[in-house]
């Protein structure tokens, strides 16, 4: 039995020299005929009785290299074989398939896609926004190009885009695609929330497209190449690639390339549990708060490589409602710390810092966080004017007189 789980072949009642006659079936009751089997086909122990003729044993272990040989070459074709069936399959039916989620959320995935076309019509950004679902939701591009007078401003912000998160995706998607003229990163302390117990950085350095090191850049090769690489993921659950291909994908019409890089939309209406979106802000976005020095240094480095590419800068402080501030830890006082312990290092950097925190009302912020739509509207008329007053304008600007905000 041991020897037919070591893969001796079928031949059981081989002669075998020194023995008279032909040896019983392995599974008869001579133990010892199984023993010479097992021997003959190189699987036997070192116990008297081995001295058999050398040319049996070449031959019995030549036989069960061949035969092995032989297995693996007819199982490696048939992999081969399925691997392009269903290969070919996928190519058939991909155009039905959901787009695989190569990064950590969907908004940088179709911001890329919307970067890969601006880039591919030479068109060079006048101003680039960036940050968290703040300055997402808060910052407006169109009407900031309104006022502004500018072709191209485009709103590039992510969620949950903490300082380390923004460093990787500013200077390595977005300035490459953008060619940005002029950046401003509203900023406010979540983003410099070190002791978070879910950082986004993780997340981020996770995703397939952004992925660091030599296996990740394999699988982004495989990926571009096979559709089984590419497909992965949703290939795990057959409930739902089964829905997808039933269903299939409608179809979008593109969009022209200024609507491109907008705002998150949003529902403007107050958020429907206010204590479960409070519990979030408190525990995750401000849980343990900590100014670390990696997130200060990430927020740092990328200042000092936009201005080494000759890049202007802007740093916006968002505003917050008073429920916002009273969520750290330590209240108030601690998002005053954090705020003074930002405007300083950007400032180290040679970057212009705009205070605009206490710019609009409580009753703007449905969540604690997020401005309403139309809250975004008059806020991001507000910032034009203030980017206006720097000097920050085009051919075509419209000027408003914007009250004055701490800047420097």
């Amino acid at each position: 039995i041991w020897a037919m789980a070591r893969g001796t072949p079928p031949q059981l009642t081989r002669r075998v020299s020194g023995t008279a006659g032909r040896c019983r079936p392995v599974l008869g009751p001579d133990y010892r005929c199984a023993l010479q089997t097992a021997r003959l086909w190189g699987t036997g122990g070192g116990t008297r009785g081995d001295a058999m003729s050398s040319g049996g044993q070449a031959a019995g272990q030549s036989v069960w290299t061949r035969a092995r040989v032989r297995w693996v070459a007819v199982f490696l074709a048939g992999l081969l074989a399925a691997i392009l069936v269903a290969e070919v399959g996928l190519w058939v039916v991909e155009s039905r398939l959901p787009t695989p989620l190569d990064y950590y959320d969907k908004r940088p995935q179709d911001l890329v896609h919307g970067m890969n076309r601006i880039e591919a019509a030479g068109v060079h950004s006048d101003i680039t926004f960036v940050g968290t679902s703040q300055v997402a939701r808060g910052a407006l591009p169109r009407v900031v190009r309104k006022k502004l007078g500018f072709d191209w401003v485009e709103n590039v912000a992510l969620p949950g885009a903490q300082t380390p998160v923004v460093q990787r995706w500013l200077l390595e998607e977005v300035v490459p695609r953008l060619h940005p003229k002029r950046v401003v990163w509203g900023v406010s302390s979540i983003d410099f929330n070190g002791g978070r117990p879910d950082p986004v950085i993780d997340r981020y350095d996770a995703a397939r497209a952004t992925r660091p090191g030599f296996i990740a850049d394999a699988d982004r090769m495989l990926s571009d190449h096979l559709a089984l690489a590419k497909y992965r993921n949703e290939l795990r659950d057959p409930v739902k690639v089964a829905g997808a291909l039933r269903v299939g994908q409608a179809s979008k019409q593109l969009e022209p390339l200024k609507n491109l890089l907008g705002p998150m939309h949003h529902d403007s209406s107050r958020h429907p549990n206010l204590n479960r979106g409070y519990q979030y802000l408190t525990k995750s976005q401000l849980g343990d708060f900590r100014v670390t020095r990696r997130y200060i240094e990430a927020f740092q480095e990328t200042l000092r490589a936009l201005h080494k590419q000759g890049i202007e800068t802007l740093v916006v402080i968002m505003p917050v409602p008073t429920g916002f501030r009273l969520a750290h830890p330590e209240g108030p006082a601690q998002y005053e710390r954090w705020k003074a312990t930002t405007i300083k290092a950007a400032r180290a950097t040679g970057t212009k810092v705009l205070d605009l925190d206490n710019t609009e009302p409580d009753a703007d912020f449905p969540d604690f966080v997020h401005l309403t739509k139309s809250a975004a509207k008059s806020w991001s008329a507000l910032l034009a004017d203030h980017l206006a007053q720097i000097g920050w304008t085009g051919s075509a600007a419209t000027s408003t007189a914007a009250p004055a905000a701490p800047a420097g």
